[in-house]
């Protein structure tokens, strides 16, 4: 987790391949590729390898396009996208509707009694005299 005030670095992807290439292409440890790019001489400095690492996983994952799309921050504005529902024949379709309709039975259902109590209520409180709160 990042620190307050903790300042990031963006690497360009130039950089970013050079170093994944030199890990691959040399097989080189980690440890050694960071010593190489960063010039890293204390086990203490080192914090480059988790790094490291995401690139390597990235470009073996998707090549050198995977590298340069940036990471940061939420894909998209406007908070968490709903799941799409994924329906593969026709039967769960028809059971989705299905629990879908008495979802909105029981709803109805309960907006009714709801309506009812609260006309209850004031018809009380008209009686009695009283506000309601």
């Amino acid at each position: 987790m990042a620190k307050k005030g903790q300042k990031f670095r963006r690497y360009k992807t130039k950089f970013k391949l050079c170093v994944i290439m030199d890990l691959l292409k040399n097989h080189l440890s980690y440890c050694e590729v960071e010593r190489k790019h960063w010039h890293v001489t204390q086990a203490a400095d080192a914090h480059f390898r988790e790094t490291i690492k995401r690139w390597e996983r990235l470009y073996l994952e998707g090549g050198e396009k995977a590298l340069m799309a940036e990471r940061r921050g939420c894909s998209h504005k406007g908070g968490r996208k709903p799941k799409p529902v994924e329906l593969n024949d026709s039967e769960s379709l028809a059971e989705e509707n299905a629990k879908l309709k008495k979802r909105i039975a029981w709803l109805e259902m309960e907006n009714e009694y709801l309506k009812k109590l609260d006309a209850l209520i004031q018809a009380e409180e008209q009686k009695d005299g009283r506000k309601r709160k």
